[in-house]
């Protein structure tokens, strides 16, 4: 974590050939307030354009 964001630098290895080696980073900020993460984003840094969202929850024991 840097601060409240955590940032996650991931390389995809799984699904449809052209993604495999694809680098991708991941952010989402902690909300001190609410004691929570808030929603992430993903991002393929340039020249790559994928984009999308992902949700971290705690785990249930």
């Amino acid at each position: 974590m840097r601060g409240d964001t955590l940032i996650c630098n991931t390389t995809c290895i799984y699904g449809y050939g052209y993604n495999i080696g694809v680098q991708e980073v991941h952010t989402a900020v902690f909300d001190k307030k609410n004691g929570e993460m808030k929603d992430g984003e993903w991002k393929n840094p340039s020249p790559g354009t994928g984009t999308g969202s992902f949700k971290i929850i705690k785990k249930a024991d």
